[in-house]
């Protein structure tokens, strides 16, 4: 919710650098969407057996990749 109250405001005020944040989150906010959303899901059992073993796969390996950046 708040990431596209965000983009809503970039859109609203519409300077070089709200539309250069804009396009920068537009480009990001699928494979974030993607990859956070199914790493949160893999992690809790009672919602992981809903999800395919291809999105379990990736869900771990956004996991991984999420401990890596963090460390």
């Amino acid at each position: 919710m708040e990431w596209k109250k965000l983009l809503f405001k970039f859109t609203q005020i519409g300077g070089s650098l709200d539309h250069a944040m804009k396009a920068s989150m537009e480009k990001g906010e699928t494979v974030l969407l993607e990859n956070v959303l199914l790493a949160a899901v893999s992690v809790d059992p009672m919602y992981r057996i809903t999800l395919t073993e291809e999105q379990q796969e990736r869900g771990r390996k956004a996991l991984l990749s999420i401990a890596h950046d963090m460390k």
